[in-house]
């Protein structure tokens, strides 16, 4: 949960655009995994206009602009229309994806406000650097400069099947003379020519903001080029809170095989999962020496209510806690930057009537048949978790 009165950046929207004037053009929301960075965003552009995509390794041009694609129609009709006993076949069409559909929302938002606010329009992009960035946005790279008003620098041509598609959806749709003056160094008519597809160019009612998992941010970097393009708003670790404002009170509780809550500190049952959340990100900052691998509020979210009468779950079970978050603390973590204090990543058994000292695996966190938690060695874990103290202190 995040507050969106960011310090103004070069690519701040004209103050004309309707309730969004002040709010940056191109914006990328970083942090943590589980610090409510969609969630923000989906709050933050409550009632506008938005089409939300998700870069993923196989993004590509075209998945996020459009191509060609094989599409069903009837002879004599128009595709996915059925005149009566018409016969199918397959054709070619071209398809727009995410980023046309918007760059079109924008400019008809755009041309029928005809001098008063225009609506904004928002394209969000979930996980941004989980795509290669200089693939996906191709020439539209050239687009993120935007002048004092909001658009485009530097216009660019478009090819052939994105002119037909654009002069197809701009038939009816007039383009002010007033582009003009804004872009009267450049020779010919923009406004005609963005009308066509001839040109692409951003309005200042688009909006392009992202979101990135600091914790994924090795998947595909984004280069100082692109960075430059867009503001950076950070996104803390912080305890939750809900829509109203009120800190959120969620808690770890662990059943024991009859049902009961067993004791975790002490005479607790209930160990504060933001206490939980601070000392584990502690012991992260320790191991990594860095805060990409830290937990967020919301990394993982309650399935339990701790009474029948409350209105939503505030209790984090046993099986969230071992399947979400110390699955997630093994394999991106402890496995990737070692073990650091071994005394965490143990445990004691009882054998002929000696202790000894095991290596604690993750299969350790369940029954011998893997279907139930082992809740002696989850408290055990959960008791030196917070009982853990950072003794990497340099000789003075």
């Amino acid at each position: 949960e995040f507050e969106l009165s960011v310090t103004p950046f070069k690519n701040r929207v004209a103050s004309h655009v309707g309730g969004c004037s002040d709010f940056p053009l191109q914006q990328v929301f970083y942090g943590a995994p589980g610090t409510g960075k969609s969630f923000g965003i989906k709050r933050a552009t409550k009632n506008q206009s938005k089409i939300r995509t998700t870069f993923h390794p196989d993004s590509d041009y075209s998945t996020f602009v459009g191509c060609y694609k094989p599409t069903m129609s009837n002879e004599g009709g128009d595709a996915g229309q059925d005149n009566g006993g018409g016969k199918k076949r397959i054709e070619y069409a071209f398809v727009a994806q995410s980023f046309l559909k918007a760059y079109v929302k924008a400019w008809k938002s755009y041309c029928s406000a005809e001098g008063e606010k225009a609506k904004a329009q928002f394209l969000i992009i979930e996980e941004i650097n989980r795509g290669n960035c200089a693939q996906i946005f191709g020439d539209l790279f050239q687009l993120l400069d935007r002048n004092d008003d909001g658009y485009s620098t530097f216009p660019i041509f478009a090819d052939t099947d994105i002119q037909k598609y654009l002069s197809k959806e701009f038939e009816k749709t007039i383009f002010p003379d007033s582009l003009n003056a804004i872009y009267d160094d450049y020779d010919g008519n923009i406004a005609e020519d963005i009308k066509n597809g001839t040109v692409l160019a951003l309005p200042n009612n688009f909006y392009i903001w992202a979101t990135m998992n600091t914790s994924d941010q090795s998947l595909f970097p984004i280069d100082s080029a692109f960075k430059r393009r867009w503001d950076w708003k950070y996104i803390k670790i912080k305890p939750g809170k809900d829509k109203d404002g009120k800190k959120l009170d969620w808690n770890i509780q662990i059943e024991g095989v009859n049902g009961e809550p067993v004791k975790i500190i002490k005479e607790e049952t209930k160990l504060p999962w933001w206490d939980f959340i601070q000392k584990v990100n502690e012991i992260i900052a320790s191991m990594t020496s860095s805060a990409d691998k830290q937990l967020g509020y919301f990394f993982c979210k309650p399935s339990k209510k701790a009474n029948e009468t409350d209105e939503k779950p505030t209790i984090i079970t046993a099986d969230t806690l071992v399947g979400k978050v110390i699955f997630y603390l093994w394999n991106d973590v402890f496995k990737d930057y070692g073990f650091e204090d071994a005394s965490l990543f143990t445990y004691q058994e009882e054998k002929d009537g000696k202790k000894m000292d095991k290596d604690l695996a993750f299969a350790d966190f369940y029954d011998e048949e893997g279907e139930q938690v082992n809740t002696v060695r989850l408290v055990d874990f959960l008791k030196k978790i917070m009982k853990w103290q950072n003794n990497n202190t340099e000789n003075e």
